[in-house]
């Protein structure tokens, strides 16, 4: 929160963290955990006070941290698909609060990682809080897209706690059977359409379709998840739209 205007992660947000990764500290020990990997991403790679944040970190966990680029997140992230769905093909895209990933995965192998400031938090953010001007911004942001331009690939395999909101919205409207978000696939058109309803909503300050069932951490990150989800599908052509729970932390390990 607030990144992109200050350049820092607030001291307050620090402070939050630490308390969270203490907990983590504990558990690891109480279950004798042999190794501990600690991977950091978009906010730590883009903060002028990262530094002072990773040695603390370092110290409550009693390992190294990792500060992946954004290509080294792409392409962990396309082994977390892997990892999950062996077969697939296409495009993934991993949106976090900093950032968004992409990378090209066929035949088990990716290419052209690459990395976007289109964040949910971000987007927020640099929105001023308006997912129409979210949308605008994630069209224009894209424009540099390697990956989307001329693209191929028929599906778009999404990752990331918001899309996974977004894909229980999905499910929801459509009475689907099952509560589970891997493998989870839908038309492009029908996701793309879900969006739209969500901006409008948005733009005319009403709830959403579905928000009540969205958990209150999410709730309000979900019109800016839409604006970037509807933006990539139409920018890629895809013509279908997966989910993957399994990400960036699954693909380390996978690699390993």
């Amino acid at each position: 929160q607030e990144l992109a205007a200050s350049g820092r992660i607030a001291d307050a947000n620090i402070e939050r963290a630490l308390t969270a990764m203490q907990r983590f500290a504990l558990v690891a020990r109480l279950m004798r955990v042999g190794q501990v990997y600690v991977l950091a991403t978009s906010a730590v790679r883009d903060a002028q006070n990262s530094q002072s944040f990773v040695s603390a970190i370092e110290q409550v966990m009693g390992a190294d941290v990792h500060v992946l680029s954004g290509e080294a997140e792409a392409h962990f992230a396309a082994l977390g698909v892997l990892a999950g769905m062996p077969n697939f093909s296409g495009v993934v895209g991993d949106q976090g609060g900093g950032s968004l990933e992409l990378s090209a995965l066929a035949k088990g192998h990716d290419a052209v990682g690459e990395t976007h400031e289109l964040g949910v938090i971000r987007l927020q953010d640099d929105s001023g809080g308006s997912p129409a001007k979210a949308a605008a911004l994630a069209r224009s942001r894209l424009k540099s897209s390697r990956v989307l331009k001329g693209n191929k690939a028929r599906t778009f395999c999404a990752i990331g706690g918001t899309w996974r909101s977004f894909a229980k919205l999905l499910q929801v409207s459509s009475n689907y059977p099952l509560h589970m978000v891997q493998h989870y696939t839908v038309a492009a058109g029908d996701a793309e359409k879900l969006c739209a309803e969500i901006l409008a909503a948005a733009g005319a300050g009403k709830p959403y379709p579905g928000s009540d069932q969205i958990s209150a951490s999410r709730r309000d990150l979900i019109p800016y998840a839409a604006a970037v989800l509807g933006e990539v599908l139409r920018a890629g052509n895809f013509e279908q739209l997966s989910f993957s729970a399994l990400g960036v932390r699954e693909g380390y390990l996978y690699h390993l």
